[in-house]
């Protein structure tokens, strides 16, 4: 039953359902398989080995996050679950989860074998990412897929579009579960939101992620690539590595010759998603999904940072009460100069254009001048009577 790296061989029976066909990838804890039923019909079927799987991979009842979570989802971006159960095989027992087959190649082996050379298609792929997210986002119980990477895509081919659909959610946990549920072993530090690695996971972890791999289908490489492998290093160190690396600005290699239809407007877009701020990013896939065709405009997220410390650092001034002399007796303070000069002095130079304002000005004074009359001099004089 078992050869070398897998656990199942080709034509052995699972379940007495489920015939394999090929070995596809293994994990830390899971291995992937191309299986038919009698029938016929074409699956995938994720093994899992229970007894290497993290505590955090289950719920409070013993069940299997994964497949809980994949029972509730249905969507045409999102891979659709059909059906799990266990078996025991030798000495151990496992679970495994059936997928619907998706004909057709992950993002990574696309890119590897062909990267993309028309704008349109990048959209239309992303397209398909962040409507897949923004079902799981709406849900009722909040998904987080927390591995949204080139590998986890798939480009089904089944058809004359490009549809890209979400696969495995191995990592995936609803946002209200406690944060100590999230496992980060095995994760592509590349694709992770920076606040993931103090295992904060929300809705903008996911857009973080789906904003990295746009970066890597037009730039060939994720933003501010490191070669965490190369390093022989622990996690700790390799976080503060990757880190260190996004204090760096946001670089956009020249891409508008490879690339046909290439507009710069997706740098924004880019910047907005990659920020390492989650206040700063878009707020929903939905919202992602808008700017990406183009519907609401988007703000360049540099240039807003830049206005909003500039204003944080601008000097107090110290103003003092010198009379005779008007405006000049005041050092600088150009911007309030001339808000006082707009707002009061050209209304007063000028009534003809701002009597109606003027007017409820001083009906406003008028009125509040009586609540006070009212209010000190009436007791005392119904006293008198």
């Amino acid at each position: 039953m078992k050869s070398g790296k897998s656990v199942l061989e080709k034509g052995y029976v699972l379940d007495e359902k489920y015939h394999v066909l090929l070995f596809i990838k293994s994990a830390r804890d899971a291995e992937t398989y191309r299986v038919k039923t009698q029938d016929g019909s074409l699956y995938f079927l994720k093994l899992f080995h229970y007894h290497k799987l993290d505590r955090s991979a289950f719920d409070d009842d013993r069940n299997l996050l994964e497949i809980e979570l994949v029972r509730k989802v249905d969507h045409k971006n999102l891979s659709t679950y059909r059906d799990s159960g266990e078996v025991i095989i030798g000495a151990h027992k496992y679970g495994y989860l059936v997928m619907e087959f998706i004909s057709g190649e992950t993002l990574s082996e696309r890119m590897a074998r062909a990267p993309f050379t028309l704008y349109l298609d990048i959209k239309q792929v992303m397209t398909g990412v962040l409507s897949g997210l923004d079902h799981l986002h709406r849900m009722p119980e909040v998904i987080i897929h927390n591995e949204i990477t080139p590998q986890n895509i798939m480009l089904d081919l089944s058809g004359n579009d490009l549809l890209a659909r979400i696969i495995d959610f191995g990592h995936a946990r609803s946002f209200f579960q406690s944060s100590k549920t999230y496992n980060k072993a095995g994760l592509d530090l590349n694709y992770m939101a920076s606040e993931c690695f103090n295992s904060i996971f929300s809705p903008q972890s996911d857009i973080f992620s789906a904003g990295a791999v746009m970066y890597y289908l037009l730039f060939g490489l994720p933003p501010w690539h490191r070669e965490i492998s190369t390093f022989d290093v622990d996690q700790d160190t390799a976080e503060d590595m990757v880190l260190k690396d996004r204090l760096r600005k946001l670089r956009f290699p020249e891409v508008t010759e490879q690339i046909i239809g290439y507009d710069t407007a997706a740098e924004l877009i880019l910047k907005k998603a990659l920020h390492q701020d989650p206040d700063s990013r878009f707020q929903s896939a939905s919202e992602f999904l808008q700017a990406l065709k183009g519907d609401i405009e988007v703000e360049d997220v540099d240039l807003v940072q830049k206005i909003l410390s500039d204003e944080s650092a601008l000097p107090r001034v110290r103003v003092k009460n010198v009379q005779g002399s008007g405006f000049d007796a005041i050092a600088g303070m150009q911007e309030l100069k001339d808000q006082l000069r707009t707002e009061v002095i050209e209304v007063l130079e000028n009534p003809e254009e701002y009597a109606g304002m003027v007017f409820h000005y001083l009906m406003g004074c008028f009125y509040t001048a009586l609540q006070d009359v009212g209010k000190h001099f009436l007791p005392s004089i119904l006293r008198r009577k």
